[in-house]
């Protein structure tokens, strides 16, 4: 949807928004937009399967028929009611569904309206099993022909000279004519033609199938020249190497190559072939059979070709990505999860995954594979991890577990520059940028928390008001620089002289304000009169001498953030008007 309307042509999309801020006020939202049609696309393009995604009301949203896609917003309206009629109603309501035609699964991903997933066995991916089946029984039956023709072959040359019984010799040739005849309509339904080549006579004879699969009239023409003319020019030298090696030193033709038939359309042949030797063990001639595998060689090249786009995915993603044994041992990775922990490939194959998490984390990592292996996933987890070199990582990681259950595919980012951006951001906050001490929005914040926290707990608490002395006079006679100067030097003191629970910070010009967490007014009194004589004794930078005033107050029952202050302030302008480099409680 884009201003209230449904945008054409439909667009799959990624949005993601953050609400921004300044100084605590909403700024207004940023918004990203990322396609999703590239990693659709990537999804969905599989051998294999045809994908249906949808949601839960059945309404399609990805279908392999571009007409039934975003069903919602077709006219007329398609959803899978209309397409599984009878097993829609399982598809929409049970978490899997396994049937003799397709497998759905309901897919736990944050989605508005739900996500089912439908898959199918693509019709082409059945018509090659059934290819490869009518193969593996073609090439038993061609080895049980062959051994046949040499079986008889021997009979013949063993009782030449012998009477037998012809009784015997007449049902071993109709024997061998039925099983001739069953192998001749196997080899034509698998298009496996058979050759033969006559070593005395040079002559090569082809079977009908062989015409057929080179696209070739049987002429008077040698078939070896139409054989030679048709076989790629770059494959013809490696192949007839082939075939004369088997020829000549007895060993085995076997190779496939591409031709090209007279009307230009290109085949994958698979060429095999046996010598069929005399008495005396002489090569007399080679029987031998070629097969169009052109489908099973597109496919192969389609696999190797998605494969390579897969493994460029794979070593070019942003992410790091990484395949672990359940034992968390490291099997797979990209380039990417190499870099984020500086190991070679051969080094990180022998690490696990919890051995370089941090101690920390431990714990919670091995928490996390446990509910990965009930549930199936978990999603977005930080941990810290130790590189090679010994530098702690802040890596965020999803983990989901493979479906043969034995493994654990993660991905992973590295979130330390952001994580450290952040912190620096937030500590900028609440920062006073001259001081490096607290700012007044980190002072409030803590005043409401120890507040709450008395009310709750009654956890005693005090606060210091602090004024430096005659500080106006520093800008007037040396300038802001050296005001400045002054006003560090201060922090450095305070913040060196006060406990690690207490709190810091500069309250506004030349003012600041101790929280000191957990103490009654005598603790605080006791902390003021030491940081005054601190004070009064250090040799400042240009003026050398300068003093502070300080007003304390102890929280009340019935104070508030804006009473506890006042009488602190109030003290402090009696120290103030008093002689000033004072300490001032209200107690008498």
């Amino acid at each position: 949807m884009e201003k209230g309307k449904v945008e054409k042509p439909y667009r799959p999309t990624l949005r993601a928004m953050l609400p921004i801020k300044h100084n605590g006020e909403f700024g207004g939202i940023l918004i990203i937009n990322y396609l999703m049609d590239d990693f659709l696309n990537k999804l969905t393009n599989t051998p294999l399967y045809d994908m249906i995604l949808c949601d839960d009301k059945g309404f399609t949203l990805f279908h392999y028929e571009d007409s039934k896609k975003w069903g919602f917003y077709q006219k007329p309206q398609f959803n899978i009611t209309q397409e599984f009629a009878d097993q829609s109603k399982d598809i929409l309501s049970k978490q899997l569904v396994v049937s003799d035609d397709f497998v759905s699964r309901k897919l736990d991903l944050p989605v508005h309206g739900g996500l089912n997933l439908i898959l199918q066995l693509k019709n082409s991916y059945l018509e090659s099993q059934i290819q490869q089946t009518k193969t593996q029984y073609m090439t038993t039956s061609i080895l049980i022909f062959s051994f046949s023709i040499f079986l008889s072959f021997i009979i013949v040359k063993l009782f030449s000279n012998t009477l037998f019984n012809l009784k015997k010799v007449e049902n071993l040739y109709q024997d061998l004519n039925k099983l001739t005849l069953r192998n001749s309509v196997a080899l034509k339904a698998s298009e496996v033609g058979i050759w033969e080549w006559d070593y005395e006579t040079n002559t090569l004879t082809w079977d009908k199938q062989m015409y057929n699969i080179y696209g070739i009239q049987k002429t008077d023409k040698n078939p070896y020249t139409m054989w030679s003319d048709a076989v790629d020019k770059d494959d013809l030298p490696k192949v007839e190497e082939n075939i004369n090696n088997a020829k000549n030193n007895n060993s085995e033709y076997n190779i496939s190559f591409w031709i090209t038939t007279p009307k230009g359309e290109k085949k994958y042949i698979k060429a095999l072939g046996i010598n069929e030797y005399d008495k005396d063990g002489k090569a007399i001639r080679m029987v031998g059979t070629n097969q169009n595998i052109t489908i099973h060689k597109m496919n192969k090249m389609l696999l190797e070709e998605q494969n390579k786009e897969l493994e460029s995915i794979f070593n070019t993603a942003l992410e790091g990505i990484a395949v672990l044994n359940l034992d968390t041992k490291y099997l797979y990775f990209n380039k990417k999860y190499t870099q984020m922990l500086g190991y070679a490939g051969d080094e990180l194959k022998e690490k696990y995954c919890l051995d370089l998490t941090d101690e920390s984390f431990i714990e919670e990592s091995k928490e996390i594979y446990a509910k990965v292996r009930e549930k199936g996933f978990y999603e977005n987890f930080e941990r810290l991890c130790k590189t090679k070199d010994g530098k702690l990582k802040r890596l965020k990681s999803s983990i989901a577990l493979m479906p043969n259950k034995k493994e654990y595919l993660m991905t992973t980012v590295d979130n330390t520059e952001l994580y450290e951006a952040m912190e620096l951001i937030k500590k900028q906050s609440v920062t006073d940028k001259l001081t490096q001490l607290y700012n007044r929005i980190k002072l409030d914040e803590v005043l409401e928390n120890e507040l709450n926290r008395f009310k709750r707990y009654k956890t005693i608490f005090s606060i210091i008001m602090v004024d430096i002395d005659f500080f106006k006079s520093v800008n007037d006679t040396y300038g802001h620089n050296v005001g400045d100067k002054v006003l560090i030097e201060i922090s450095n003191i305070l913040l060196e002289h006060t406990r690690k629970t207490d709190i810091v910070g500069r309250w506004g010009g030349e003012e600041f304000l101790i929280i000191c967490t957990q103490s009654d007014i005598n603790g605080a009194i006791a902390l003021a009169e030491g940081l005054r004589a601190k004070v009064d004794e250090f040799d400042f930078s240009v003026v050398h001498h300068k003093t502070i005033s300080l007003g304390i107050s102890e929280v009340r029952a019935d104070d508030n953030i804006e009473s506890l202050v006042k009488r602190a302030d109030d003290n402090l302008y009696k120290a103030k008007k008093t002689g000033k480099n004072k300490v001032v409680s209200g107690i008498v």
